[in-house]
């Protein structure tokens, strides 16, 4: 048992809702916020600028930084490529990442770069990198893992 494990003690009676592998609930998520909001001592519904905020939460977490479980994370990409004779290397910068610590649970940021040589006389058109790649992204990774 870690240091961690003998301050903040699990209770392993609570079920998992929906079984071994819950499926994603919207409603369930903004429960949770609600939770952690009164277990800081907030009352979201005593200030009249928190009485949404579990749901307005719940959902930038569902929509946007969790979006590759809650859409699912392998979603089809097709691919559109082009004939070229070129053999120099093809690279995108900047692209804009997402993604949420899965040791913290705190969302980061940052950007990519992709880099290829199109070896079967083949470019593979831009766009499509830059909007398959953020999707993976989307869910409980640790930093390190994005960062390498």
């Amino acid at each position: 048992m870690s240091n961690d494990d003998a301050l903040h003690p699990v209770n392993e009676d609570i079920p998992i809702p929906g079984g071994d592998k819950p499926t994603p609930d919207i409603n369930m998520v903004a429960a949770g916020f609600r939770i952690v909001l009164e277990g800081l001592g907030i009352d979201p519904d005593g200030d009249p600028h928190m009485k949404d905020t579990p749901m307005r939460a719940a959902r930038a977490w569902y929509n946007e930084l969790c979006a590759g479980i809650t859409r699912g994370r392998n979603a089809e990409v097709e691919f559109t490529t082009f004939p070229t004779e070129s053999e120099e290397m093809v690279m995108l910068r900047g692209i804009p990442i997402r993604s949420v610590c899965s040791h913290h649970l705190l969302p980061f940021y940052g950007t990519a770069t992709i880099a290829y040589i199109p070896g079967t006389g083949r470019l593979l058109g831009l766009a499509v990198i830059q909007c398959a790649l953020p999707s993976p992204c989307r869910h409980f990774m640790p930093f390190v893992s994005i960062a390498t």
